[in-house]
């Protein structure tokens, strides 16, 4: 009975963070009177092996519209998951999206827009979050997408839990779902929460649910248990599909530990009061706060404020578990700007401990490479953020990451008052198993999971747990690649995992260049699909499978047309190359030739003898050679060069002119200063100067989505 009420413990408050995280894609289009295009036909369908699901979602969308509309389909995904496909309805057609560099995939999309023919785009903004750009969408008709992401399964000591929350507020017309699960065979969970209805059947050891409604309204959720290994000991492999290797994934159960910290003396709070802060729970991370210094009892406090620049810093004293004084100065705080990390030197900040409360968005100034002298405990509260950069403070600091969008408060200070158990170190022969993701220092709590590549017949991995140095856990498994299966799921896992390792150190080559490899969503990749053959070769953007032979075809002629036409370009230098000469080795020499005085001649009539001097005159100039025509391109340039060399040089030259003769003007433009005409502005108007941040400050709600709106309050002359 207690087991049950755990689950169901589990169940309702993964409810609430997974609403928060994932869900279905939302659609948007621009203009106000549109009516707006709406999800018409879902399905849905999940297959699971071990703890790693596969989620797809075939949707189809009905623009009611009599004209041709642009739709932004956006949706969150929790951290370290990415998408792992997408694919557009192209005539008739299921067309695969295909990664490629951020800017190039821009690019492309926007040249095909004009020509109003079929693009998508996909494309991952800050926090983790996606968006998709789907064109066109036709008149009074259906634009059909599908999306699909793998995550791995988390839950209880004893059982794996799959959520996927469904709140949709109008009709869908068609409504399915079926859930394939390996092995291992699921329980639907009884919740308060309403649930999609699954009966499993056994087939051919998948248990399988389908489940269909016509004229849905959705707000309940799909969710299912699966019973978790009591000891894993064996594991195979997985054959990828982008390269030839054999992937293996390890998930363990984690001995749950407690280990408390010493108290720190002194801990300084960096608390980022930039814009990107609307989106934190606030009131939860003071809560953290108010209770953390409970803990503590005594101590002293350092708060630093920042932005774009340091705002404050002032101490605090902790009397009694508390400090109202620092709870009052941090509820006063008014979010403004962008942030820059690089304005605080944590190397310089002498403490015992610092609390990071941020969103990890970095807009502004330079990267710099922190260096720590205290652990950070990084705290975050937004769905919106870069978790990344926070778990690369943490990492490098030896400190604590904490996702407080996923935990309870009293969770999130058992994280933070206690030391978090870590991989230790790993054991394996480096001639069979190769490139294990996560690597040591990784924190974990009730599990572990790694992924890596096997060659050979068996080996053993061995991984150790602790605390600093001391050894408490150890695990050993033995990795079977004589029973490896045919699927792509242990590559796209693995891929993820050093997808994650590569974002926290940011290498941006390294990201890019791996989300190209496995097909992944990056900050510097995205998924295009595009109409036609053509536009692909035109791109250079190399098609799913079933427009490869075709776009591999042209390129082929296409290069071979460049080599002949370089070739022959070649060829037509080198015959003017021998003209030249030719000319140059029969051309007379005129040197040493005495020329003569042309006799002068008195006129007399009409009827006199035209004398000529074509014997007389020296030979024409000879054709034009290959280096002259060679350079003409560069002496255009030079041209150029040296006409702006004279514009550059007007300036000097005018202002020598007019000192020479003072009466005189010369022409000049004059830019009339930009004076709004907006309501924002004239509210600003209507106040003192003193207080007109303030005023700034309880509009800005308002108009914050405008860009329009900064700039004029930027230039506004006060």
């Amino acid at each position: 009975m207690k087991k049950i009420i755990f689950l169901l413990m589990m169940v309702a408050f993964s409810y609430v963070t997974y609403a928060q995280t994932i869900g279905i894609p939302e659609i948007s289009t621009k203009g106000k009177n549109n009516q707006p295009v709406e999800l018409s036909k879902l399905n849905i369908s999940v297959f699971v092996v071990d703890n790693i699901a596969t989620t797809t979602y075939e949707m189809h969308f009905f623009n009611s519209n009599n004209r041709v509309m642009e739709g932004e389909l956006k949706f969150p995904l929790p951290n370290g998951v990415t998408v792992s496909r997408f694919a557009l309805d192209v005539n008739g057609e299921m067309r695969e999206g295909v990664v490629v560099e951020k800017e190039k995939a821009a690019q492309a999309f926007e040249a095909v827009t004009r020509r109003q023919i079929d693009p998508g785009i996909i494309e991952v903004t800050k926090g983790n979050n996606f968006k998709a750009r789907v064109y066109p969408i036709p008149a009074n008709g259906y634009k059909k997408a599908i999306i699909a992401f793998d995550r791995e399964l988390t839950g209880d000591n004893n059982n794996y839990i799959y959520q996927l929350p469904l709140d949709i507020k109008y009709k869908l017309k068609d409504f399915s779902v079926k859930v394939e699960v390996v092995m291992s065979k699921p329980e639907v969970i009884k919740s308060n929460h309403p649930t999609i209805n699954l009966n499993f059947t056994e087939e051919n050891n998948v248990y399988v649910s389908k489940y269909h409604e016509s004229n849905a309204t959705l707000n309940s959720q799909l969710a299912f248990s699966i019973p978790k290994p009591k000891k894993v000991k064996n594991v195979i492999t997985y054959k990828g599909s982008i390269t030839s290797d054999n992937y293996f994934y390890v998930n363990l159960n984690i001995k749950q530990e407690q280990k408390t910290k010493s108290k720190p003396k002194h801990i300084t709070i960096v608390w980022d009061e930039s814009s990107s802060s609307k989106h934190r729970d606030i009131k939860k991370e003071l809560n953290i706060l108010t209770d953390y210094l409970k803990w503590l009892g005594k101590g002293q406090i350092q708060l630093i404020t920042f932005s774009t620049a340091i705002h404050k810093k002032q101490s605090f004293e902790i009397i009694n578990g508390e400090c109202t004084e620092l709870i009052s100065t941090l509820k006063a705080i008014a979010y403004d700007g962008a942030t820059d990390f690089g304005v605080i030197d944590f190397s310089q900040i002498n403490t015992d401990e610092i609390l990071l409360f941020s969103d990890g968005i970095s807009n502004f100034g330079e990267k710099k490479e922190p260096t720590f002298q205290a652990p950070v405990l990084t705290i975050n509260s937004s769905n919106i953020c870069d978790s990344n950069l926070l778990e690369y403070f943490a990492f490098s600091s030896n400190g604590t990451y904490i996702n407080a969008l996923e935990l309870s408060i009293d969770e999130i200070i058992k994280q933070a008052t206690h030391l978090q158990k870590q991989l230790i170190k790993t054991e394996y022969n480096s001639q069979k198993i190769k490139e294990v993701y996560p690597g040591i220092g990784t924190k974990v709590t009730n599990h572990f999971s790694c992924s890596g590549i096997m060659e050979g017949a068996k080996s053993e991995l061995t991984l150790y747990f602790g605390y600093g140095k001391e050894i408490t856990e150890k695990h050993t498994v033995t990795i079977d690649n004589t029973k490896g299966i045919a699927n792509n799921l242990g590559e796209r896992i693995w891929a993820q995992k050093k997808l994650k390792v590569l974002l926290t150190a940011d290498n941006e080559s390294a990201v890019k260049a791996h989300g190209k490899k496995f097909n992944l969503v990056t900050p510097g990749t995205s998924l295009i699909v595009l109409d036609n053959v053509e536009d692909y070769v035109r791109y250079e953007i190399v098609p799913p499978a079933s427009l490869q032979e075709q776009y591999h075809k042209i390129m082929e002629n296409r290069n071979q047309k460049a080599i002949t036409d370089r070739q022959n370009r070649i060829a037509q230098i080198c015959k003017l190359f021998e003209a030249d000469k030719t000319w140059w080795e029969n051309v007379k020499d005129y040197r040493n030739v005495k020329w003569e005085k042309p006799k002068q001649y008195k006129k007399k009539s009409a009827q006199n003898p035209t004398i000529t001097r074509q014997s007389q005159v020296p030979p024409p100039p000879p054709p034009p050679s290959s280096a002259d025509m060679i350079m003409e391109e560069y002496e255009a340039d030079e041209k150029a060069e040296v006409e702006e060399t004279v514009a550059a040089d007007y300036n000097s030259r005018s202002n020598k002119y007019l000192k020479e003769n003072p009466t005189a003007s010369i022409p000049s433009v004059k830019i009339k200063a930009w004076n709004s005409n907006a309501p924002y502005i004239n509210e600003l108007k209507s106040v003192d100067t003193k207080d007109i941040y303030a005023a700034y400050l309880k509009i800005k709600p308002q108009y914050e989505d405008a860009p329009s709106f900064y700039f004029d309050v930027a230039t506004y002359p006060i």
